[in-house]
């Protein structure tokens, strides 16, 4: 399970760039290889993702691909 925290929490000072790596790494391995080299957040994955969301909301872009 992956929590996705709101877009102003990632903004914040209190946040360790590293750390937040460090636990994406080991909680979702090889995730970042999957990523465009852009920068852009587009990935694709051999996996069928779902997403439940508990509260708040989620939003999701695609590429025109």
């Amino acid at each position: 399970m992956v929590q996705f925290p709101p877009d102003a929490s990632l903004a914040s000072a209190d946040i360790d760039p590293v750390a937040a790596d460090a636990e994406y790494t080991a909680h979702l391995p090889c995730l970042a290889e999957t990523f465009e080299p852009d920068g852009s957040g587009f990935h694709r994955t051999q996996s069928v993702d779902y997403v439940i969301v508990i509260s708040d909301e989620l939003w999701l872009e695609l590429d025109d691909h």
